[in-house]
């Protein structure tokens, strides 16, 4: 059986892997939110600090977990 080539646009090229890669940021942070049961209200009284805290310690353990699983010393 012999397959033919799709006649949809390639959406490899252009535009559409920065769209792509947006649009998975928006739902990440909207999740986020939701999850946690914080609305821009929320964050607005809170402030920007304590918001910036836990990005960033958000960063460091992924950052962390991924360079253990790289080296081996974690495994999925």
């Amino acid at each position: 059986m012999r397959c033919s080539p799709s006649r949809l646009p390639s959406f490899h090229r252009g535009p559409y892997p920065i769209l792509k890669h947006l649009g998975v940021i928006g739902l990440t942070v909207t999740l986020y939110l939701i999850g946690t049961g914080l609305s821009m209200k929320t964050l607005r009284e809170v402030g920007a600090r304590p918001f910036l805290q836990g990005v960033l310690l958000w960063l460091f353990v992924a950052v962390g977990s991924l360079s253990l699983l790289l080296r081996g010393w974690i495994h999925l």
